[in-house]
């Protein structure tokens, strides 16, 4: 390396440099991979969900399929079986977590009457309460096919359902159509730092072209 001229030498250094960063990256990747353990539930079958408390990251609940309900306190290490009073078993479609509370946890469900409901517990999943008036369209429940919280207000929530955005201001008690009543919403999502600005996929009811 002595006979290279002075930048040909730092080019040189750089990309050696480089290169061992990338070494360092994908070695470091190979161990994360690694690491990945499997960590249950035990005995309940196939994991359909799992949803996190953002204001505790170790509460996860997770949904096994055919009917089970399980939540763990220590990210996963140990979980245990929720057979919460109220709810009517219905099949588990779609669950979010409040983002202040990991024991307020609103659950979109199909099955009984009405066949779609949405269902609210407030001491992470022990008992479970019916929406009073879950979102509704032409006579009838609307299936849910995305649910999320208000990241600011606990007490605001958004269902994606068939017939437009559905919005709750009292904790998934009440829930009433709140945007996009002629398109079938897939899935919705907010714009971080942008409290206004909101996406949305779906199909626009009035010509069938899929929006977004």
């Amino acid at each position: 390396m002595s006979d290279l001229h002075p930048d040909h030498k730092k080019r040189f250094l750089r990309r050696v440099f480089l290169a061992l960063v990338l070494c360092a990256a994908l070695s470091s990747a190979a161990r994360a991979e690694e690491r990945w353990v499997p960590l249950g539930p035990a005995g309940g079958g196939n994991v359909s969900l799992l949803a996190q408390g953002t204001s505790d990251p170790g509460r996860l609940y997770a949904v096994t399929e055919p009917r089970g309900f399980f939540a763990s306190h220590d990210g996963g290490r140990t979980w245990r079986s929720i057979r919460g009073g109220g709810w009517n078993g219905g099949l588990i479609a779609h669950l979010a977590v409040a983002p202040s509370d990991p024991d307020f946890v609103l659950a979109a469900t199909s099955g009984d009457a009405p066949f779609y409901q949405i269902w609210r517990s407030t001491d992470g999943g022990a008992t479970w309460a019916a929406a009073v008036r879950p979102p509704e369209g032409e006579g009838e429940s609307r299936p849910t096919a995305d649910l999320t919280f208000d990241p600011t207000d606990s007490t605001t929530a958004f269902a994606a359902t068939d017939r437009g955005i559905f919005r709750t201001l009292d904790g998934g008690a009440t829930w009433n159509c709140w945007a996009l009543p002629n398109v079938g919403t897939a899935a919705i999502a907010r714009e971080p730092g942008a409290a206004g600005t909101w996406f949305a996929s779906g199909v626009d009811l009035l010509d069938f072209h899929p929006a977004i």
